[in-house]
Parts: C-alpha cells; sequence; structure tokens
C-alpha cells in the first residue's frame, strides 16, 4: 500500500503543475478559437448583425452601441488570454460574458416569442437548447481553467507531502 501511495504521490508532485498548466492552456485556447471565430462571424456581416439585434425589444435601443462592443470584447478577450501576465484576468472576463449570454439566452426565451439569433456561422444553426448548453460548457471550462490557475507562489509548491500523515497538505520541493 505504501508503495501504491508513493507512485500516486511523485505522480502528482512531477506532473500534476505541468498538467494544471496544459489544461487551463487548452481552455484559453478553446475560448482564444470560441471568441475569434464569434467575433469574425459578426464582423463578416455586420448589418446582419446589426438588424438581428435591432429586432429584438430588449436591445434595439442599445443595437448600435452593442454592433461595436460585443465583437471588440471578445476579439481583446482573445488577445488577454494569449497573454500568461493577463490570462486568469481574461479567464474571469470570459466567464463573466458567457455568463451575460448565457442570462440573456435564458431570459429571451422565457419572455418572448419572436428570438432574432445575432450568433453566424455554425452557433446559427443550433437550437436555443443546444446554444445555452454550448455556453454554459464554457462556464465549466472557465471554472475549471480558474481553479487550476497557478497561484503566485506556489510554482514550487507540490501537490501532496511525502509524509503519509500530510497527505493533504501542499509542501516545497
Amino acid at each position: 500500500m505504501n508503495y501504491i501511495y508513493s507512485i500516486i504521490v511523485r505522480f502528482f508532485n512531477d506532473y500534476g503543475n505541468k498538467l494544471s498548466k496544459n489544461v487551463v492552456d487548452l481552455i484559453s485556447i478553446l475560448y482564444i478559437i470560441l471568441w475569434v471565430y464569434a467575433s469574425t462571424n459578426k464582423l463578416i456581416d455586420v448589418q446582419r448583425f446589426h438588424d438581428q439585434l435591432a429586432q429584438s425589444a430588449m436591445l434595439n435601443p442599445y443595437a448600435k452601441l452593442i454592433v461595436v462592443a460585443i465583437p471588440s470584447i471578445e476579439y481583446f478577450l482573445s488577445l488577454l488570454l494569449l497573454s500568461d501576465r493577463f490570462r486568469l484576468f481574461a479567464l474571469y472576463s470570459s466567464f463573466g460574458l458567457m455568463t451575460v449570454f448565457s442570462s440573456y439566452i435564458i431570459f429571451i426565451t422565457r419572455l418572448s416569442d419572436f428570438i432574432p439569433c445575432s450568433c453566424g456561422g455554425i452557433m446559427e444553426r443550433l437550437s436555443w437548447n443546444q446554444h445555452l448548453l454550448l455556453n454554459i460548457t464554457f462556464l465549466i471550462l472557465a471554472v475549471i481553467a480558474i481553479f487550476l490557475f497557478p497561484q503566485k507562489g506556489m510554482e514550487n509548491k507540490r501537490f501532496f507531502c511525502a509524509k503519509k500523515q500530510d497527505k493533504l497538505k501542499t509542501c516545497r520541493k
């Protein structure tokens, strides 16, 4: 039993931090792909994007602002996600923006008979439930990335101590 425990401890100490970083990097890449794809599709046919926003009674007064703001924010978040220095902020911001989008979907599908979709490309073909499921998946991914994001000063910490009684504590290498 001690042998199995030592193998597990060694695995997490040797690969745990690398694995966490790789997962955060992968989730960041998925968000970059999502934001660049979504914003590019909106800007390719910006007039259509504006017209669909203007059809929503809730968004009509803000359509001109939204047409500029949403793609700009999505591109900006993509750039921030590329930077190690700003990645955590970008993950929190991506979580926030995705929460806004998901809340809008929930709100509009419950209160409106006519629901224009201002998404482009593949996302336009999704039903509202599928769209909401995609958003919730990305929300979960953001939470995972934020949770796994390396904390300052924790780079040299191990997942588990070598002593059996200190299993759940972190300790220095």
